[in-house]
């Protein structure tokens, strides 16, 4: 099931990116669905997995392609639906400390320490300076760019409005309920639990990607009916 995931996320981002490769926001969208992608399949990697070393390398895979999945989502949002011009330094900026950190999470054992096994399964200690550090500098990306949609749903009118709203609720269901829950805050030092992190991955492709697929599909048909 996750590599059905994977697949339909590259699918679904390809069609985006090229219904209109100059807009930004399908631009962004893809990069977010390619790194939902890639998250997803570090999952899928880490269950089977069962070298020890290789399931660590998985598991820093799955928390640096998270990284991208908050940056590149909160350009998503500051570009949808009506395009806007960012400087060429934010981009440097906001990318350049997302490769550092990764950097770190791959070279390191800031975040990641190792692996235990259990008779359901296997987990990964976490330290607990690194996991709050890494919470922290993701949800301030993923939360920044639901205050952002959420500002322009209450300015929108009509269809803008409308492709907001499915946007928010896609997001908030498949990012909040089900991907930080279950792939942030339960494998924490805090609550060190593992069992569902399998479940992350798959419902939040489930509900975020055809949400804002489906957003800036109509987008680009009413911007068609407008011209004709």
């Amino acid at each position: 099931f996750l590599l059905l995931v994977v697949i339909a996320n590259i699918i679904l981002s390809l069609i985006a990116f090229f219904q209109n490769k100059k807009k930004r926001a399908n631009i962004f969208f893809a990069l977010f669905t390619f790194f939902l992608g890639l998250w997803t399949f570090t999952m899928f990697g880490f269950r089977l997995s069962n070298n020890s070393s290789i399931s660590i390398g998985w598991m820093k895979a799955a928390y640096i392609s998270a990284i991208f999945i908050g940056v590149s989502f909160w350009y998503f949002a500051r570009q949808f639906p009506v395009t806007k011009k960012d400087a060429l330094f934010g981009y440097f900026f906001h990318f350049g400390t997302a490769l550092v950190f990764s950097f770190t999470i791959a070279k390191t054992n800031f975040v990641v320490h190792d692996v235990y096994y259990r008779n359901w399964g296997k987990g990964v200690n976490l330290g607990t300076l690194g996991w709050s550090t890494y919470a922290i500098y993701f949800i301030f990306y993923f939360l920044s760019a639901h205050v952002l949609l959420f500002k322009k749903y209450m300015k929108a009118h009509g269809l803008q409005k409308v492709q907001l709203l499915y946007v928010l609720l896609s997001v908030f269901i498949g990012g909040e309920i089900f991907g930080v829950l279950f792939n942030l805050i339960f494998p924490s030092p805090y609550f060190n639990n593992f069992h569902y992190i399998w479940l992350g991955p798959s419902l939040t492709a489930l509900f975020i990607v055809p949400g804002i697929f489906y957003a800036i599909i109509t987008c680009f048909f009413a911007s068609v009916l407008i011209a004709i």
